[in-house]
């Protein structure tokens, strides 16, 4: 930077008291440069930074303002080269694009030819006819050229072409800023229009800033000057490309090579130089080859380590609270409003409720708790629903704050139910009220955001006229989103500064590293875009090909190499994370390795440079507490004093390792066996409560669930997600079908009438289709052709029903109770019986609720017991009449009507009734005894479960790959049980006065 420097502190003491215009590529690029110069005693007195675009602003506001036109920028032509080139489409206009879709993409590639075109000082008029390599390609480019410009014309609007050429013409009649200097980087890239306005504006009064040599490099085109080189050198990099005829490799500013694995480490490494050395903050800047890549990784870290960073062209407005909040809702309404990421993004610290003294929390488990799963629809019906069922004054609370919110949101979104598009303005309308209602802001970064997000959205709400599908809306919204960059800042002291390769010549630190400087990533792939070929560029002329651009990237990052008077620091990933594969170094790397080694091109340059550089982290680079483990377990000889260090260090760790070890040495109580628990919740659950059918059928299965779920309470966490294929899950199916054969036979009971299929079906197909079509008014289905689906599903269910009942029932006997509870059965409003009462065979006492699906009398005089099952058979034999205290209800209930109504009636046959698709009306009835097991043993059985949880005896079940408990288990994850583990075979064989009982339930089979 010494020419630059040298080259402006010449031109300014000559010109201390005139005003100076320096013309940059930006105001931060700008300020870089005045802070350079300040910060080496430059006198920057009255030099005033302006771009190329400000200037044709100033100079033609006064004649715009007169005749009205408003400025179209770039990212709002593109809105408007949408509608256009969308209003061609279905005006069926184009031939070459005719079958294209105007998805984000294409837009942005269109908008930009017609910019090329414009800014080369073309129009639809004298247009560059035979350019292109197909007739029809140039007649449709054509004719949105002429569209956009006629849209310019009709809505007065100037875009940045047209404000060049109007102030070409302002200068033709007049002239300006005469009085003034214009300092002039001789590397200001400008295209042909905005170049021809900054000749003839300077045109008699300016100076241009010049720079280091370069050897062997041709100028970009568009570059302001030809000649952009002072007599000096300012370091050896300028000899870069002519390495045998090098001289002055004495001016070396010191460089280091590094490698990493993967772009996070890559940017790691640079913190770690900083600390390793010892470095100040604002005495380094880092250059990009990728700003949107490496900004966010920078801006992660500066987060992460508390590390105050710069960033010249902003971080991505999705790090603040209104760009997540629009990209949650987005994603939302991409899931089709799905509960659970409402609930994210409602508990994510960036969405405000209006009542602010309601948690988020409790309103996220109100959801989640609801079976709302997605959908408008299900949202309001069943929350209004519950809001009618509740009689909670805290739940009716938060239930009205939830759909207070939630309508007002749903009311800002259009509605797609009878449409396939929407309008685009009002989308985004809409978004704009649900930002400005319910964002947090946190500080004046989010209250930016807040602005940018909110005008562009509003902008493109204007210039949109057309309707699209909701998915390419949502992509459109979301490449916006991350297009909005904010708190682009130039450097600040005791800051590390952030900017890409292409704005980092302005800047003079004494440490310079350079990221992204692999054959990926630099000098850039190269590609061609299809809707502007490399070909049509050359035949055009003065539009940079794909080429051009590459050998434009590599001349860019040499004039920096060159003017940059601190140490460098060369940096490149060597494996693509995602890609998962090798990559190597750029060809500038090697050169600059070459540059160092003085190699000739016959070297191995690959090899060499791998070999080469350091890789491992010293104990200096150590950033946090992970990586100092990993440091000692992998390159300091391992952690020799492991138990020493683990105990003090992680207690809590350790206690785990602790409890992982004794697990699997005996029975005790990191296996489930004897807990501490007190008597006061022991004697509550064997006293005080009643207990059902499920849950002694749980201790039965597996002790250790039964724990989980009736001890400590853990209940787990049910999402309901929307399935483009799935209506009603299997309980809802359940209860669906219990309800429509409970109303069935009520109809026939009233009726005095005995099912018969042909006089029945119509009657049964009735209800089921009343229940089911009031069950989709509150849970809405994914679709029509869904909904159809599982309907069918249900009227076959009923017709196997009704089959099986028309010609068995009729011989057995008739229905006399249908859905019988007794005791404080959970759903139940007041049960028809009380408790049933049982004394167990050690004396004590065991209160049982429960509800009995249905009971019919029999002919005989007898009764049998009926629980309806909507599943699969497979769980169920009729040689298995216990099933190891697993299979209870079937005696549990006979034993429980018998002792309600009195000897008299007397249960013949109790069990499972599979009157659906699945089961294909199969039964299995237990009788009073199957010759190996009475009925009458269900209380020995239930009397030893009662032991075990008086003796705190929860191990869990023993696992084999029959085990079903296990399979269907809510609490895999924190058993975390193998097969024919240790703990198995130790409830097999090992001696343990608990172990008895425990073993005794499996005689009972």
């Amino acid at each position: 930077m010494k020419s630059v420097l040298k080259s402006l502190e010449n031109i300014c003491s000559k010109n201390i008291t005139k005003r100076k215009i320096l013309v940059m590529p930006s105001y931060t690029e700008g300020l870089s440069l005045l802070n350079a110069l300040a910060l080496n005693n430059v006198n920057i007195a009255n030099i005033k930074v302006e771009t190329p675009l400000s200037l044709a602003k100033d100079i033609s506001k006064m004649s715009l303002y007169k005749s009205g036109k408003d400025f179209l920028d770039r990212s709002s032509a593109r809105y408007v080269v949408l509608n256009l080139f969308n209003q061609l489409l279905t005006e069926n206009k184009l031939k070459y694009f005719q079958q294209l879709s105007p998805s984000v993409g294409v837009i942005s590639e269109l908008e930009n030819v017609l910019y090329e075109l414009r800014i080369t000082d073309y129009t639809h008029i004298n247009f560059p006819v035979n350019s292109f390599i197909d007739p029809e390609k140039e007649h449709d480019i054509k004719t949105l050229l002429q569209k956009y410009e006629n849209y310019l014309e009709n809505n007065n609007r100037i875009d940045e072409p047209g404000l060049y050429k109007h102030s070409i013409q302002m200068l033709q009649k007049d002239s300006f800023h005469k009085d003034k200097l214009f300092l002039i980087p001789a590397n200001l890239e400008l295209p042909l229009l905005s170049k021809s306005f900054i000749s003839m504006l300077t045109k008699n009064n300016h100076e241009i800033i010049k720079f280091a040599q370069l050897k062997s490099l041709n100028v970009p085109e568009n570059y302001y000057s030809n000649n952009p080189y002072s007599d000096t050198i300012d370091n050896c990099f300028s000899w870069l490309y002519e390495l045998n005829n090098s001289e002055n490799l004495d001016k070396n500013p010191g460089f280091e090579i590094y490698r990493a694995y993967g772009e996070s480490n890559e940017a790691k490494k640079v913190i770690r130089v900083l600390k390793r050395d010892a470095i100040n903050l604002d005495d380094a800047v880092i250059y990009t080859t990728s700003s949107q890549l490496y900004n966010q990784i920078l801006y992660d870290l500066s987060c992460t380590y508390n590390i105050p960073m710069t960033f010249e062209e902003g971080i991505s407005v999705s790090n603040t609270s209104p760009g997540k909040l629009l990209l949650s809702v987005l994603e939302w309404i991409s899931e089709k409003y799905s509960v659970p990421k409402f609930c994210t993004m409602s508990t994510g610290g960036f969405f405000k409720f209006s009542n602010n003294e309601i948690s988020p929390l409790k309103i996220s488990k109100i959801l989640k708790e609801s079976k709302i799963a997605w959908g408008k629809k299900r949202y309001k019906k069943i929350l209004e629903n519950e809001l009618t069922n509740t009689t909670n004054d805290y739940k009716i609370e938060i239930l009205n704050v939830v759909l207070s919110e939630l309508n007002s949101i749903f009311d800002e979104i259009p509605d797609t139910e009878n449409t396939s598009s929407i309008s685009l303005s009002e989308f985004s309308k809409g978004l704009v009220n649900i930002l400005n209602k319910h964002t947090r802001i946190r500080n004046e970064t989010d209250a930016s955001a807040l602005t940018t997000l909110t005008e562009n959205l509003s902008n493109l709400a204007d210039y949109s006229t057309q309707e699209f599908q909701e998915k390419e809306i949502i992509k459109m919204l979301k490449k916006l989103v991350y297009g909005i960059n904010i708190n682009a800042s130039s450097a600040k002291p005791g800051h590390i500064h952030v900017t890409n390769f292409q704005n980092g010549i302005w800047h003079n630190r004494k440490h310079n590293f350079i990221l992204g400087l692999d054959a990926e990533k630099f000098p850039g792939k190269g590609g061609e875009s299809p809707f502007l070929l490399d070909m049509e560029k050359e035949r055009i002329g003065k539009i940079q090909t794909s080429i051009q651009r590459k050998s434009r990237n590599i001349y860019k990052m040499t004039e920096l190499l060159a003017n940059t008077n601190g140490k460098i620091y060369a940096m490149f990933t060597n494996y693509d994370t995602e890609a998962a594969r090798l990559q190597s170094p750029s060809s500038l790397l090697l050169q600059i390795y070459r540059l160092q080694e003085k190699l000739d091109k016959s070297t191995p340059d690959k090899e060499h440079i791998e070999s080469y550089l350091p890789f491992k982290n010293s104990e200096k680079e150590i950033l946090d507490e992970t990586e100092l483990w990993l440091h000692k377990a992998f390159y300091s000889g391992g952690i020799k004093n492991n138990e020493e260090i683990f105990p003090s260090v992680y207690p809590v760790f350790n206690k785990g390792l602790f409890a992982l070890s004794e697990r699997q040495s005996s029975i005790n109580e990191y296996n489930g066996c004897e807990l501490n628990i007190s008597d006061e919740i022991v004697n509550k659950l064997l006293y005080e409560k009643t207990f059902s059918n499920s849950k002694l059928e749980t201790m039965g299965s597996c002790p250790l669930r039964f724990f989980f779920q009736h001890i400590l309470y853990l209940k787990p966490l049910e999402e309901y997600e929307y399935d483009p294929w799935r209506w009603l899950d299997p309980l809802e199916r359940g209860t669906l079908l219990h309800r429509i054969f409970e109303l069935f036979y009520k109809e026939l009971i009233n009726k005095k009438e005995m099912p018969e299929l042909d006089k029945h079906m119509g009657l049964l197909e009735n209800i089921a289709k009343t229940e089911t079509e009031e069950l989709k008014d509150l849970l809405q289905p994914p679709s029509e052709t869904v909904y159809e689906s599982e309907f069918n599903e249900i009227l076959d269910s009923c017709r196997i029903f009704l089959q099986k009942e028309s010609t068995k029932l009729s011989k057995e006997g008739h229905p006399l109770y249908l859905e019988l509870y007794f005791g404080n059965y959970p759903e139940s409003e007041g049960s028809s019986f009380p408790t049933a009462v049982f004394t167990l065979p050690s004396g004590r006492k065991i209160q049982l609720s429960g509800r009995i699906d249905r009971i019919d009398q029999l002919n005989n005089g007898s009764y049998k017991i009926i629980d309806y099952k909507t599943g699969s058979t497979r769980d169920y034999s009729s040689n298995e009449y216990f099933k190891k205290g697993k299979q209870l209800q079937h005696a549990l209930y006979s034993l429980a009507f018998e002792k309600l109504m009195g000897n008299k009636y007397k249960i013949s046959q109790s069990g499972y009734y599979f009157p659906t698709t699945k089961g294909e009306g199969s039964e299995y009835m237990y009788p009073p005894s199957d010759g190996k097991h009475k009925r009458e043993e269900v209380l020995e059985i239930v009397d030893i479960l009662l032991d075990n949880i008086e003796n705190r005896f929860f191990p869990p079940v023993k696992y084999d790959n029959k085990n079903d408990s296990c399979r269907f288990c809510d609490y895999k994850e924190i058993c975390d049980r193998e097969k024919n583990d240790s703990l198995t075979k130790m409830l097999e064989y090992e001696e343990n006065k608990y172990l008895q009982n425990y073993r005794r339930i499996e005689s009972y089979e």
